[in-house]
């Protein structure tokens, strides 16, 4: 790409001028995820603090009843208590890092577009939020179960570190709640007439196909989790296109 046509768009060049206003708009919001995270892991006492009854809750509400995480070097716990606490201040924040967001890039739009673009963003957030909620309450409950009952009746011990526990349960949250944007952005493209419906339509036993090779890569296991995954992703396909007629 030539480099005088890549700093010729407008876009660009309004982020260069409002320099100023994203560095402020960027240090508010590392503040309010500072001062949210500081929060969680300090108070009301560091030893049980927030984010230990957080956690507590949702090891209660995932893991079987009687079984406990255990940790194999004295920081794990304190480490994973404040990725944690990242976590949850992330989750907390967001509509505010979103207004901010919008905020910022919308005077970068013409009228015509900005209603639509702050709606697309809200919507993205809200339909995260839902995929996210889904999981964690439906969806992790039952394959962190399956899973363990199966390494029962496999002849195994289930001794569940810290870490390990909650990098599946962050990742199993990440896989399963990005999908919920996929009606979003197809609706996105039909609407602008960058890809019609038709293709969609078309293309489902193709895109089918992709969904099952792509679920053996991105979930934990090789039947349980990729059989969910590969459900709710090709219901949430039928959803885009149903939503492109509507737009």
């Amino acid at each position: 790409m030539d480099t005088d046509s890549f700093f010729e768009s407008p876009f660009l060049r309004f982020v260069f001028s409002e320099f100023g206003e994203l560095r402020r708009r960027f240090l508010w919001c590392l503040a309010i995820l500072v001062l949210v995270c500081g929060a969680l892991m300090g108070l009301p006492s560091w030893e049980h603090s927030w984010v230990m009854d957080i956690s507590a809750w949702v090891q209660a509400r995932l893991l079987p009843p009687g079984m406990r995480l255990v940790f194999l070097d004295p920081l794990e716990a304190m480490l994973v208590m404040f990725k944690v606490s990242m976590v949850v201040s992330l989750a907390a924040c967001l509509p505010v890092l979103a207004y901010h967001f919008v905020a910022f890039t919308a005077p970068a739009l013409d009228r015509g577009y900005r209603w639509f673009y702050t709606g697309f963003v809200l919507a993205s957030v809200l339909l995260f939020a839902l995929g996210a909620g889904l999981t964690f309450f439906f969806f992790l409950p039952l394959t962190v179960h399956m899973l363990v009952q199966y390494g029962l009746a496999a002849g195994g011990v289930a001794q569940i570190t810290f870490d390990k526990f909650y990098s599946f349960v962050f990742l199993f949250l990440l896989v399963f709640s990005l999908p919920f944007e996929a009606p979003l952005v197809m609706g996105f493209l039909h609407h602008y007439n960058l890809v019609p419906a038709s293709t969609f339509r078309t293309s489902r036993l193709k895109v089918y196909g992709v969904l099952i090779i792509l679920s053996q890569f991105v979930t934990p296991d090789p039947v349980i989790t990729p059989t969910i995954f590969i459900v709710m992703t090709i219901l949430l396909y039928e959803s885009g296109i149903l939503l492109c007629r509507w737009l």
